[in-house]
């Protein structure tokens, strides 16, 4: 049984936000991805973690697997990064599965659900990266400023040193 305050949000100077010892951002991606998981209507996957197992799906209408959640990043790569997070997030042993052949056919049995994993906060996840890559890659006029200015102290260092030198 959870304590009362287990729920409230505390601040901490370095993990930020959390929730009863899970940050927020790791609360609601978990949420989010389990809401999705809910979307399944063949087949069953039950998603274990330290303490808790739950099952989403139908078992006995197509594969059943079971995915063991090792890491709670496994839910922010999931939900920023669609499939291609869920691989990395396998991939750095996040998470592990019990019949992943078995996993790839449930998911290719709702692709409802792999898609609205792919469209939603996956998608603004990209577009979000792209615009921060653009916006540090961009030229302003206080950036060409600085680099002239650095460019005009070398040249006068080297100039003065050149003639002190002679």
């Amino acid at each position: 049984m959870r304590a009362e305050n287990d729920h409230a949000l505390t601040f901490h100077p370095q993990r930020g936000l959390s929730t009863g010892g899970r940050s927020l951002l790791d609360a609601v991606a978990r949420r989010s991805v389990l809401a999705l998981l809910g979307m399944l209507e063949r087949g069953c996957v039950t998603v274990v973690e330290a303490d808790e197992s739950i099952a989403f799906g139908r078992p006995g209408d197509g594969p059943s697997v079971t995915v063991t959640v090792r890491d709670r990043a496994t839910y922010r790569a999931m939900l920023f990064g669609g499939s291609v997070g869920a691989g990395e997030a396998y991939m750095k042993g996040h998470w592990t599965c019990d019949d992943l052949p078995s996993l790839a056919r449930l998911l290719a049995r709702n692709v409802s659900t792999l898609d609205a994993m792919e469209t939603g906060p996956a998608r603004l996840a990209r577009r979000a990266g792209e615009r921060v890559t653009a916006i540090a890659r961009r030229n302003t006029r206080g950036a060409a400023a600085g680099i002239l200015r650095s460019t005009t102290t070398c040249r006068a260092t080297s100039s003065a040193s050149s003639s002190t030198s002679r």
